[in-house]
């Protein structure tokens, strides 16, 4: 306010106490560092893909495990590497999900890696969705399971050669107690003490 001359005698001021929504975003950006940090540094594959099976964004696992530079990673498609035998499956519980019939899945298959090594993954996706319930993108955890793959064959190759190996000692024991069922009343008392 002035006085008749123009000088100001009185003012009106206001403040307003920020220091609970300076708080408040200071606290959002370390969540969202903290959530970006946890994404990039995972220890398994993380990735956001596009609707289409764009990458649009890959974790450091992700790019060790297909050695595909990021960069190049982020102008492909999860097809591009998918092995071709693996794909449909894949394809058809993508369908699911964008259907609702599905909130998330987990499958095992494999990628093709840069250096054309097969690799084997357990792949878990789930479907982000707007508040209007429209698909957005996929958020995908992608974890190496070779080794295991590779131990599960080896195990399953000496479950067989031991199974068979059992079926042919069995077989030998039968033939062999068939044969002294059937002359042991022949053999004279030295000739069963061998057998025995």
């Amino acid at each position: 306010m002035r006085d008749a001359d123009g000088t100001v005698v009185a003012g009106i001021g206001f403040t307003q106490d920020v220091t609970e929504a300076r708080q408040t975003e200071a606290a959002l950006r370390e969540s969202e560092q903290r959530n970006k940090l946890t994404f990039l540094h995972a220890p398994v594959g993380k990735a956001i893909v596009d609707l289409e099976g764009h990458w649009l964004q890959v974790n450091a696992a992700v790019v060790e495990l297909t050695g595909y530079p990021e960069d190049q990673l982020l102008t492909m498609t999860f097809q591009d590497i998918t092995h071709p035998d693996d794909l449909q499956l894949d394809l058809d519980h993508l369908a699911r999900l964008l259907a609702g019939e599905l909130t998330s899945y987990r499958i095992e298959k494999r990628y093709v890696t840069a250096s054309g090594r097969i690799v084997h993954v357990l792949l878990a996706v789930s479907l982000v969705r707007a508040e209007d319930g429209t698909p957005l993108y996929f958020i995908a955890q992608i974890q190496d399971i070779t080794e295991l793959v590779t131990q599960r064959q080896a195990l399953k190759d000496l479950t067989s050669m031991l199974s068979h190996d059992l079926r042919t000692a069995t077989t030998v024991v039968s033939g062999f107690s068939e044969m002294l069922l059937t002359s042991w009343s022949t053999l004279s008392d030295e000739e069963r003490e061998q057998y025995l």
